[in-house]
This record gives C-alpha cells, structure tokens and sequence, in this order.
C-alpha cells in the first residue's frame, strides 16, 4: 500500500523544528511531531509559528489518544490564529477540535458550537479548501449526530462542488464517502455503496496529504457496510484499511474499523478472531472515563459472548457500555436468549 506522497522540498526560512514537525506529521511520525512542535514552543517562537505547532500537537496527540492535550493545543491554536486574524485557518482549527469533542468525549452540543464558529469564520472569506471541510464537518453531524442524511447529503455535495473547483483533492475524497454514506442511509444503497468504494480506493491509492481525510473515507466505507450487512465487502475493506492505519499509527480510527471488523468476525462466526480484536481495542482505551469508541467496543464483545452463551459476560459487557442506544438493544436480546421477554 503505497504512502502518502512526499512534499516538495522547497527552500524555507521556516525553523528546522517547524520543517520536521511538519514531514514527521505527513508519515504519521507522532511522538517525533510532537517534540518537534514542543521544542518550536519552549523557545517562544513568533505567533504565527506558535499557531501551526499549537495545531500540530493537537492533531499529533489526537492521534495518539491524548484527548486533554490535543484540547488544550487546539484550542491555543484557535486563539492565535484569530488573534493574527487568519480566519481560514482558525475555521479549520476549530472543526478539528469539534471532532476530538465529539470522538473522544461525545460533546455534541460543543461540537456544533464549534462547526458554527467555523462557519462564521468564513463568512464573506475567498473561496478556498477549508470551505469545502466546514460543508464536510456540518454534513457529518447532521448524519451521525441529528441523523439527518438528507441534510448530510445536501453538505456533501456541497463540499464536492468547492473542493472540484479549488483542487482539493482531500476534502473531495471525504465528500465523496459523507455523500455514499448518506445515501446509503437514505436506502439508496445501489447509489452509495459504489461511492463509498471509490472514495476508499482513491483515500488509499493516491498518496494524499492529509492522514486523517484517509482514514477518515474509510471509516465511512466500513460504516455503510456494517450498516446494510455487506459482510464480504466489510471484510474486504476492513484489512486493507485496518493495514493502513496500523502502517501510519492512526489509532482512533483503527479502534473504529476494528470494533467494526470485530463485529464482521462475529456475524461470520469467526469468534476467537472477533476476541483478540476486541481485546486489542478494549486494552488500548482502558485508561480514563469511557469514550464513545470504548463504549461501542463494549457493545461488540457482549454481543460476542452472547453468542457464545457466555449471558454473565454479555450482561457485564453491555452494562460496561452505559446507556448505549446498541447496548441496549443487546441487552434486550440477551433477556430474549434468557427466556425473560417482559424484561
């Protein structure tokens, strides 16, 4: 599978540390990142400087799972790009920091604060790529969190028209797996599936830029398959995917295919294969209060025991997972498999 494509190497007054920082984040070299970014900020650098380490730190840490740090960084960052009255930049910065609220805390209601802010931002701004990524943010809440897909369509191609126009080939390709995603939740299967498949393909094959609008398409892909039980094409995609995030250390993303591969091993009835994937996830998110990617990673393996007949485990599990909508539900199946249908 190839890497993403090498940046030009263009003669710069930028600080070495600035430079590294920027390559390490290109490869997916996270710790190398952040102490790239971290030594720029020890040493006071200038504002402009300040921000882009600020935001390098934040994503290298979302990355890494330090959800506090990258608040803390995205949020610096936000503040001095406003304050440098760069307000593309600050847009950006702020839908980066409504997904950190929403993957790793659940904060609806602050990522949508967030995603307003951005489009605020750019009122009256140049037509530019971060236009097309606030269309992309917005149409991503509307489908997972109002659960609203023709409104996430309508964003969707939205962002597919601007990025097309300005040539950006990152947002385009997440566009593209937010629009076969809604449509395959609008029941157009037929239509969505397709694009979920190309966008995929693209975010793997043409070397982009950007790590997170790969991982990001994927995700998306695996999502619509779980959700319309294409099992074969899950499994598919789901190695190749869960490869490529394994390869550039992308780990939240890796814990969402994996709970969604895990899920693909249970219906096939691959369950030893189903565990340890789990059991990967569950050891990598054990730290702290429980995440949205913890909890569905919960769901998963008490619906594994479940189908093992393992009810105490299962029970435990699903009570683990809080009130999750699927925890539910599981739990709901388990009192079926209990012969306790009032319960």
């Amino acid at each position: 599978m190839p890497k993403p494509k090498p940046r030009l190497t263009i003669p710069t007054t930028d600080p070495p540390d600035l430079v590294a920082g920027r390559a390490a984040l290109g490869r997916g070299a996270w710790s190398e990142a952040m102490v790239a970014f971290s030594r720029l900020l020890e040493a006071e650098q200038a504002p402009a400087i300040a921000a882009e380490a600020s935001a390098g730190i934040g994503l290298a840490s979302y990355w890494t799972g330090e959800s506090e740090r990258s608040v803390a960084a995205l949020e610096r960052a936000l503040s001095l790009y406003g304050d440098l009255r760069q307000p593309a930049a600050a847009a950006r910065i702020a839908c980066t920091l409504a997904d950190v609220q929403l993957t790793y805390f659940g904060a609806a209601a602050v990522a949508n604060g967030l995603i307003q802010q951005a489009e605020h931002l750019l009122e009256g701004e140049p037509i530019e790529p971060t236009h097309a990524w606030v269309h992309v943010y917005r149409g991503h809440y509307d489908l997972m969190v109002d659960k609203n897909p023709t409104a996430a369509l309508a964003r969707a191609r939205d962002a597919l028209r601007i990025a097309h126009k300005v040539d950006a080939p990152e947002p385009a390709v997440v566009a593209l797996a937010l629009e076969g995603l809604a449509l395959v939740t609008t029941g157009d299967v037929g239509e969505g599936m397709p694009r979920l498949d190309e966008a995929s393909a693209a975010a793997v094959t043409r070397g982009l830029d950007d790590l997170n609008a790969v991982a990001w398409a994927c995700c998306y892909l695996i999502h619509g398959c779980e959700s319309v039980r294409d099992f074969p094409r899950a499994a598919d995609w789901c190695q190749r995917v869960m490869s490529f995030c394994d390869q550039f250390g992308l780990e939240p993303i890796f814990g969402s295919c994996r709970t969604r591969y895990a899920l693909v091993l249970t219906w096939q009835g691959r369950w030893d294969a189903a565990d340890a994937e789990l059991r990967a996830l569950l050891d990598a998110t054990a730290q702290g209060q429980p995440t949205p990617l913890r909890r569905i990673g919960l769901v998963a393996l008490g619906e594994l025991r479940r189908r093992q007949g393992a009810h105490d485990e299962a029970e435990r599990a699903f009570h683990l997972a809080g009130e999750h909508q699927l925890g539910l539900l599981g739990q709901a199946s388990l009192a079926l498999d209990r012969g306790e249908p009032d319960l």
